[in-house]
């Protein structure tokens, strides 16, 4: 049975260093396709405008692409063009960006890392 229901939901973990460096990790189910087949560059399609976009406030910036990757851009795109692409990238980032700042709850996890140095057989 085909189910109508989607997940259009955008999870935003804001991480910040102890350097001050901002990391995000977006989870959102939408496929990152806008260019049509007739796009032979190599691209990352509209997350290029999202990267870009976040190039300002982030340190780094990773997309994760959802569980449900049910949401097409078909639906919302006005064409296909690498404009259209860096438009809701744009789009993409603005949303990110009024959640950044909200921090309505900020979860305090401390890290350590360790270095292991791996011998191989020569």
């Amino acid at each position: 049975m085909i189910s109508n229901k989607i997940d259009n939901v955008l999870t935003n973990s804001l991480i910040e260093t102890r350097l001050n460096k901002r990391v995000s990790i977006v989870n959102y189910s939408c496929h990152p396709t806008v260019l049509s087949s007739d796009n032979q560059l190599l691209s990352a399609d509209f997350l290029f405008g999202l990267y870009a976009s976040a190039k300002k406030d982030f340190e780094m910036l990773s997309f994760i692409n959802g569980s449900s990757a049910n949401i097409s851009t078909r639906f919302t795109r006005n064409n296909q063009t690498i404009e259209e692409a860096f438009r809701l990238g744009h789009r993409l980032y603005s949303q990110i960006e009024m959640d950044s700042k909200k921090n309505n709850s900020l979860l305090q996890i401390e890290t350590h890392f360790s270095f292991i140095n791996l011998k191989v057989k020569n």
